[in-house]
């Protein structure tokens, strides 16, 4: 796993460890709250105009057609509708114009959810806020005219959700994020591949993972070549992942393969843990950058509406409408 790279001691690789205290505790609800609807209702899923969609929707793009709503000109062609004529250029130029207006698109939106057993550490889990955080997605999503495609990968019995289209679907989203079951391993590299296999066209991507697996996070972000793609990488760790709150002599367990092992942890062993950890969080962040992904940590005991949504707007992975 790639957290067994952090903290072990020589030569024995080291799972995931459990602590007694536990910090403050974020939202236990996965729906959304009124206060969250009005702030997701001001912002849209940043996206770039080079991103492809095949139907109308609310995003600006490259595509234009004859319009009254002006943005350029072009020159009359035999079968033009002559509505669109300005007739005041026509009249000062020899040439007969078309007035022509950006056609809005749609993009499809991707979360990549891991439903493996990492993602219920912990007495208020991650896999809560993980799922506030995708409800969150998922609306902006279908109240801006986007389509929606839910990957989660691990546990048992969870299935492919979509795409779909419409704020008719938030109800329905909503109860499926509650009903994703987790448990087990996954393999983030094997979602991502089985996505790209199927859809050519491109689109936005979320990662809702701690990334506490094996695989290189370059090969996976490889799949999503820019620009057709538009990855951003939102890493969900617990507080006590990244900085522990215990002493003394523990027995830890990892929680995909239930292997064990004693470890007496001082402080010299806490210290270079966080080490590790902080040289891990920079390494996957430099990956995103060679990859054209954007990375974000988000901790899991974070609030949505007063810390999260803040937090995402202001690195830019959410935009004001």
């Amino acid at each position: 796993m790639w957290f067994r790279r952090i903290f072990r001691p020589d030569n024995n690789p080291q799972p995931k460890r459990t602590a007694r205290k536990q910090p403050r505790q974020g939202s236990t609800q996965i729906g959304l709250g009124p206060k969250e609807i009005r702030q997701l209702d001001r912002l849209q899923i940043r996206g770039i105009k080079a991103l492809r969609g095949d139907r109308i929707g609310g995003r600006a793009s490259f595509r234009l057609k004859p319009s009254v709503e002006f943005k350029e000109y072009r020159s009359y062609v035999p079968g033009d509708d002559i509505r669109f004529v300005d007739w005041r250029a026509t009249a000062r130029h020899e040439n007969i114009f078309i007035r022509q207006g950006e056609l809005p698109k749609d993009v499809i939106v991707y979360l990549l959810v891991d439903c493996t057993a990492s993602m219920n550490w912990g007495l208020t889990a991650k896999s809560l806020a993980q799922r506030s955080l995708a409800s969150a997605l998922s609306y902006m999503a279908l109240s801006q005219s986007d389509r929606l495609v839910i990957y989660p990968y691990g546990g048992e019995k969870n299935i492919e959700y979509g795409p779909i289209s419409g704020k008719g679907y938030i109800p329905h989203v909503t109860r499926y994020l509650r009903h994703l079951s987790y448990g087990g391993s996954g393999s983030l590299h094997n979602a991502a591949r089985r996505l790209t296999q199927k859809v050519s066209r491109g689109g936005v991507v979320f990662i809702l993972s701690d990334l506490l697996e094996d695989g290189n996070l370059s090969d996976i972000l490889s799949l999503f070549p820019a620009p057709r793609w538009w990855v951003n990488v939102l890493h969900l760790l617990h507080p006590y992942e990244i900085q522990p709150e215990i002493r003394g002599t523990y027995e830890l367990e990892d929680s995909e393969t239930g292997r064990r092992v004693n470890m007496d942890i001082s402080q010299e062993a806490l210290a270079d843990y966080q080490k590790r950890v902080e040289n891990w969080r920079n390494d996957l962040e430099l990956v995103c950058v060679e990859n054209h992904a954007f990375y974000n940590l988000i901790q899991t005991d974070w609030l949505l509406g007063e810390e999260i949504l803040p937090y995402l707007r202001q690195y830019k992975v959410l935009v004001d409408l």
